[in-house]
């Protein structure tokens, strides 16, 4: 289980720091927090339009920096602008487990997914003052721009679990880039420096004993609706897990716009 113990001097905890148990995929257990002197995850977006290569199927994306991502695209015309997920896996996941997350959207045509994967167990800005994998992300993000010409208005960002906190403070600081921030069963809200007003998806199972149900219902939700965010909470009965039916009203709210 990563430690905050990076976090001792920075870390001012509202509601208090909590862990998940009993899963194998042990997630980070961030509840809403203000972290004074975080690094910004910032985003970069490549400049440079598409090489080619935008071809349907599910391709490996080596990143010159030892670290791998894979990037599945949807059906549809390779010249035409695509729409993008950028999908974080939870703790102890894989690429392959990021695209999964979104699986519904695999055969809606016009879109592209892109999942990087952490330097560590997790994604290392949930337990340390820097964010080591933003590097990758960028680098990933560069490499799709490569192949496939993207739509920036439907550009979105989400993920599951330890995947989905990261999700959430990846977009709340990059509301410019991504309109869209999908968030299942995530752990909680770090305070970062957040910019523009993406629309947020959440959704959470009433029976999750990993990361609490309470930790979206109580707090992320109501912390970011008083903020003037707007967010669409979707509750289910089930555990920490993503059903069909969840990825599938993910999906559809993102393709809704």
């Amino acid at each position: 289980m990563p430690s905050f113990r990076a976090f001792a001097l920075a870390l001012i905890v509202i509601a208090g720091v909590l862990t998940g148990c009993g899963s194998s995929d042990a997630e980070v257990g961030v509840n809403v927090a203000s972290v004074s002197d975080m690094s910004p995850g910032q985003i970069r977006l490549p400049r440079s339009g598409a090489e080619g290569g935008c071809t349907p199927g599910d391709h490996p994306l080596r990143l010159g920096n030892g670290r791998i991502a894979r990037l599945r695209v949807t059906p549809g015309p390779s010249k035409k602008p695509r729409g993008l997920i950028l999908a974080f896996h939870g703790a102890g996941g894989s690429p392959r487990e990021g695209l999964f997350v979104f699986r519904e959207a695999w055969k809606e045509p016009g879109l592209v997914l892109l999942a990087p994967r952490s330097l560590g167990n997790t994604w290392s800005a949930l337990h340390n003052r820097q964010d080591r994998d933003l590097e990758t992300v960028n680098r990933a993000l560069a490499e799709t721009w490569k192949r496939c010409q993207i739509d920036r208005r439907r550009i979105a960002v989400g993920g599951f679990s330890d995947g989905a906190t990261h999700a959430l403070s990846i977009g709340l600081q990059n509301g410019g880039i991504f309109r869209s921030v999908m968030a299942l069963s995530p752990g909680g809200l770090l305070d970062v420096e957040r910019q523009g007003k993406p629309r947020v998806f959440i959704a959470h199972g009433t029976g999750d004993d990993v990361l609490p149900y309470s930790r979206s219902s109580k707090s992320i939700v109501p912390v970011l609706k008083g903020s003037g965010y707007s967010v669409t909470f979707r509750s289910f009965a089930g555990g920490h897990e993503v059903p069909t039916s969840i990825s599938r009203a993910a999906v559809r709210w993102y393709l809704r716009r």
